[in-house]
């Protein structure tokens, strides 16, 4: 779970981070909603398409600021809007492509670098592209980490990134209560 203060889009700061091994979904999302209250009841994204995402919806679903995707089931059907991000073939390289063009973007920002996690680096920098060929000959594309890696990080990292991009609009000011600033 990451906080980010996108106040400047250009230069977003990872102003936080919960990571623990081994916690159920259902207690992940609790803490994740707690964390994003704290923070000002920032916009809570988080990713549906694995066994956890209807827990996930579930137990947010009372949340005041959750992300809402557009989401249409076909041509002629009316767009309507689904609770969560959902990681699909086409929002996935997209988002890594705007991801790469704001981490290419923050070196001229002299020596800017929004991302305070040790971890998120080490996830980073274990995320590749792998073009595999079938017993067929087809080929198929490969995004995520190495074997035996992680891309917990990456994910919220490439979200974000999009949601700057295209749907800046959805991201609102959070204040964040005077009393608990002073828990730093």
């Amino acid at each position: 779970c990451d906080i980010w203060d996108v106040t400047d889009k250009f230069k977003p700061i990872q102003a936080a981070q919960f990571r623990k091994q081994r916690l159920r979904p259902g207690d992940f999302i609790i803490e994740c909603c707690c964390a994003a209250t704290i923070y000002g009841e920032c916009l809570l994204v988080y990713e549906v398409n694995n066994t956890s995402g209807g827990v996930c919806r579930d137990r947010s679903r009372n949340y005041a600021e959750l992300y809402k995707r557009p989401s249409t089931a076909g041509e002629n059907v009316e767009e309507i809007d689904r609770l969560g991000w959902y990681t699909d073939q086409w929002n996935k390289p997209t988002g890594l492509e705007e991801l790469y063009r704001l981490l290419k973007g923050w070196p001229d920002l002299q020596d800017f670098c929004g991302i305070n996690s040790a971890a998120t680096m080490e996830e980073l920098t274990i995320y590749q592209e792998v073009i595999e060929k079938d017993e067929r000959g087809n080929t198929k594309r490969f995004l995520g980490a190495r074997r035996g890696g992680h891309d917990d990080c990456v994910s919220p990292l490439f979200m974000l990134a999009y949601i700057i991009r295209y749907q800046y609009d959805l991201i609102s000011e959070s204040e964040i209560d005077p009393k608990l600033q002073k828990c730093n």
